[in-house]
């Protein structure tokens, strides 16, 4: 049987390899049976140098001397002060190096491994970016409160002010898509802090709107602005620790996204109730102000760089010398670096390696360049749901898809590796028949063309996942139940602000909390709940797979779904007491967390290596539901009715529970069947 953790080809094939790994594989001190190093990085000294445990792993019986070592060095580096090693320049990555945008103004400097900081420091990092996660969804619940006041101020209807909010959820869904492409390519330091000063200019330009289309115009920009940190939070966390050390950095970071929905329609209503409404805006305006601040002083780039000079300095003094081919034992890392690549190294040569002649160092100098912002982990770490994230720190991907998909990405990363050489010795060749206006001309058009490839069009590549019916299938029963989410809070002001409640503004607040309340509870022990069922599956049969997740957790929250529907919907149109809807609301909040987070981490175990890409796909398709929903919402409770209007969403949940069914029983087939390589190899 082949082993997962070991994609190099013993009969010298690619050495090209993703790291797409589960992250329980890339535990410190783990290796293969071949001795194959899991994750250089995390056992490198400052300066790139192997340390002590890795010298202990190459004899024959030093893994346990190893271990010891590398715990004796844990030991020391606890008595070194934080403050002391933030000052031991050995670990800074040299200045004329730093990465983002302003990085000289970053107090923190930049490490030449994010791994290395001092606790301390990684954890002020992870709250940095969890205090800008709560900036998205709360700009979103913070106008909740506040739409009848808008709507008399711009002397507008309802519907006008819903699609405010509608279109602001619709840029958080798409924008990710591009911000994720950027951060890899340029960093997350330049993401944050571009997207940041973005957002404090649209949040003042919202400030001062003068009519409704304006502050729409605005809430759409803003919302780009604020999504950035959806795509990019979670690969920061990652940036900073090992696998083992992430589930409970992961759990502070989603802290913000999962608190903004429970504070900000109070503080929108407490706002409302003192000030104008637009003083929820200003409010947004101090946040993102201070946002920008905490950015720009405290959060170095953490983007960590991948040592693959070795591996495509061998393939080029291959090539030079006439070599037909390289293979494994000729371009492995002395050190057994595992070189990897993402889906960018397909990209059309940069015309720049092969229009001048400065000798060999020029050459590959230039290769390297081209080809290391284009290098990542197969696994991008970045795959947990932003908005909706079940804490579940276990991966049940398919053993047999994963390695089938790995030795698939191995082969094509080599094959564009060679080609991309290929292109560029062609070039030279053909370079002395060509002006040099010719040159300047192409070189100018193919780098535009290839930056807008990948900075407009690839992005949209990951549509061609729907075609995976899994995928499909998950994607439906996630957007429609995060839909019906969005009606129950639109509902929420619409019923309690007129007869029989006739609630004030802050009181309107107040109703939102007993739902949030149990969408954070389901959001930490439906994770718990869900990493126990895949434990005892395994422990049955042996292995885990994406199916185990739809068990008994699903069972109970797809019962308590349409009857929270029904409690709430009825009670609220027969004018109950204020308490009897808030039952409802608060039984919805478990059974739509527990269904979006278990079938988002199913899309994310279905999609080995993508997953990140298929939270984004996920994320982009319910939240252009959740925008139709807040844009019907007034006119179906108008015409139908509470009661009837929720009748029909129940309904709606109980024929869309069919599709965890049809997942339960052909998954497998699907996994063991389907052609995912083909959709794989479209996303290039």
């Amino acid at each position: 049987m082949v082993d997962p953790t070991n994609t190099t080809a013993k009969d010298g094939g690619s050495v090209y390899s993703y790291n797409s790994y589960s992250d329980s594989d890339l535990s410190p001190g783990k290796k293969d049976e071949e001795g194959g190093f899991q994750d250089p990085q995390a056992y490198r000294g400052p300066h790139g140098e192997p340390t002590a445990s890795d010298g202990a792993e190459s004899t024959g019986e030093g893994f346990h001397e190893g271990d010891v070592k590398a715990e004796s060095e844990q030991d020391e580096n606890k008595k070194v002060g934080v403050w002391k090693k933030l000052k031991d320049r050995s670990y800074w990555t040299p200045r004329k190096e730093r990465r983002g945008i302003l990085p000289h103004l970053s107090l923190i400097p930049e490490f030449k491994d994010a791994r290395d900081y001092p606790p301390h420091i990684k954890k002020f990092i992870v709250f940095v970016i969890a205090f800008s996660s709560m900036m998205g969804p709360m700009a979103t619940s913070i106008v909740y409160p506040a739409i009848d006041p808008i709507k008399e101020d711009y002397k507008t209807t309802s519907i006008m002010v819903n699609v405010s909010v509608g279109v602001y959820q619709i840029s958080l869904g798409v924008f990710p898509l591009w911000w994720s492409s950027i951060s890899e390519m340029n960093g997350r330091r330049t993401v944050y802090v571009l997207s940041f000063l973005l957002l404090l200019a649209f949040n003042v330009g919202t400030g001062l709107s003068p009519n409704i289309n304006d502050f729409i115009i605005l809430r759409v920009l803003s919302g780009g602005a604020a999504a950035s940190v959806q795509s990019v939070g979670a690969g920061t966390v990652a940036d900073l620790y090992v696998p083992e050390e992430r589930g409970t950095n992961i759990g502070i970071y989603y802290m913000g996204p999962l608190m903004a929905p429970l504070v900000s329609p109070i503080i929108g209503a407490a706002l409302v109730s003192g000030f104008p409404w637009k003083s929820t805006q200003w409010f947004m305006v101090i946040l993102s102000g201070v946002n920008v601040i905490l950015l720009v002083l405290f959060l170095p780039e953490t983007l960590r760089k991948q040592d693959s000079g070795a591996a495509i300095t061998a393939i080029l003094q291959a090539r030079r010398k006439g070599s037909p081919g390289v293979n494994a034992n000729q371009t492995e890392d002395k050190s057994g670096y595992q070189t990897q690549y993402n889906e960018d190294t397909h990209s059309i040569s940069d015309p720049s390696i092969a229009t001048h002649e400065h000798g060999n160092d020029a050459d590959l100098e230039r290769v390297l360049s081209r080809t290391s912002n284009s290098m990542t982990r197969f696994n991008s770490n970045n795959d947990l749901d932003p908005i909706a994230p079940q804490l579940s720190k276990i991966h049940s991907y398919d053993p047999r898809q994963e390695q089938m998909l790995r030795e698939y990405e191995a082969k094509r990363v080599e094959n564009n590796l060679e080609e991309e050489l290929s292109r560029m010795e062609t070039a030279k060749s053909n370079h002395t028949a060509r002006s040099d206006g010719d040159k300047i001309e192409q070189t100018r058009f193919q780098k535009y063309r290839h930056l807008a490839y990948l900075y407009l069009i690839r992005p949209l590549k990951s549509l061609y996942f729907l075609e995976y019916p899994p995928v499909l299938l998950a994607i439906t029963f996630s957007a429609i139940s995060f839909a019906v989410l969005y009606f129950v809070n639109m509902t929420l002001e619409y019923g309690y602000s007129r007869p029989p409640y006739n609630f004030s503004p802050m009181l309107i607040g107040l109703m939102y909390i007993p739902n949030s309340v149990t969408y954070l509870l389901a959001s930490v022990f439906g994770g718990m709940w869900t990493d126990n069922l895949l434990l005892k599956y395994k422990a049955k049969h042996g292995e885990m797979v994406p199916e185990a997740r739809i068990s008994w957790n699903i069972v109970t929250a797809v019962i308590a779904f349409p009857i929270s529907l029904l409690i709430f919907g009825w009670c609220l149109d027969k004018g109950e007491h204020w308490e009897t809807p808030l039952v409802g609301t608060a039984l919805f909040g478990y059974a739509n967390m527990m269904t979006i987070g278990a079938t988002v981490s199913y899309l994310v175990d279905s999609l080995p290596g993508k997953g990140a890409t298929g939270v984004a796909l996920n994320n982009l398709v319910r939240q252009v539901l959740a925008a139709a929903a807040v844009f019907v919402t007034d006119p179906m409770l108008d015409n139908m009715t509470i009661g009837w209007s929720f009748t029909m969403l129940a309904f709606i949940i109980i024929g869309a529970t069919s599709v965890l069914v049809v997942l339960k029983k052909y998954g497998d087939h699907w996994r063991e069947n389907f052609d995912l390589e083909r959709l794989y190899n479209k996303l290039e």
